[in-house]
């Protein structure tokens, strides 16, 4: 496991307008995650990978304004609750001046690094989202198989076949599904 290192974390937002406010203090973010789930609580919480910077306490009497600028010497995940992920992701090649981290640090294609840990303060920061997103799920796949079955029917198949495969009687299937077929006859 990574040490953690107490340092400054970017927290504002990624407008122009705020990029020239911060730039002094070197406090700014790229571009965040949103839960996409539609569970409004969640909204409350955008992730990013947030910029953990350089703090060398640089005299700005005798150093040029492009050193000035903190260096981010790594990543961690953030979210706008405040909460800050433990692991940093240093970077590869020293202190530099990139904002963003890679994208094997920010994770969000991958599901892993910054993304991941995000993502699990989520979870935790709102225990019943995992409710909320297998009930979405289930609904979903309800649907898909709803649809399965017209299509089974409309081929053909019988209740008998389409009970078996789904684990149910004959009768069973007929209940749960045949109004479904009357509706979409009409």
């Amino acid at each position: 496991m990574l040490p953690t290192i107490p340092r400054r974390i970017i927290t504002s937002d990624d407008e122009a307008a705020d990029r020239l406010n911060q730039a002094a203090s070197g406090e700014v973010r790229a571009m965040g995650w949103t839960h996409d789930s539609g569970y409004e609580p969640a909204y409350d919480h955008e992730g990013w990978a947030a910029s953990v910077l350089e703090d060398d306490g640089t005299d700005s009497t005798s150093t040029s304004s492009d050193e000035l600028e903190p260096r981010v010497i790594g990543w961690r995940a953030a979210c706008n609750c405040g909460w800050r992920g433990l692991v940093v992701y240093p970077c590869s090649e020293g202190p530099d001046k990139q904002r963003g981290g890679p994208d094997e640090v920010e994770g969000r294609e991958t599901d892993a690094g910054c993304f991941k840990e995000w993502e699990a303060h989520l979870l935790a920061a709102i225990p019943e989202l995992a409710v909320y997103e297998l009930t979405q799920k289930i609904q979903q796949a309800q649907s898909e198989l709803e649809a399965a079955v017209m299509k089974a029917r409309a081929a053909g198949a019988s209740w008998t076949t389409i009970g078996r495969v789904a684990g149910m009687t004959r009768q069973s299937a007929y209940e749960q599904w045949a109004g479904s077929e009357r509706s979409a006859r009409s």
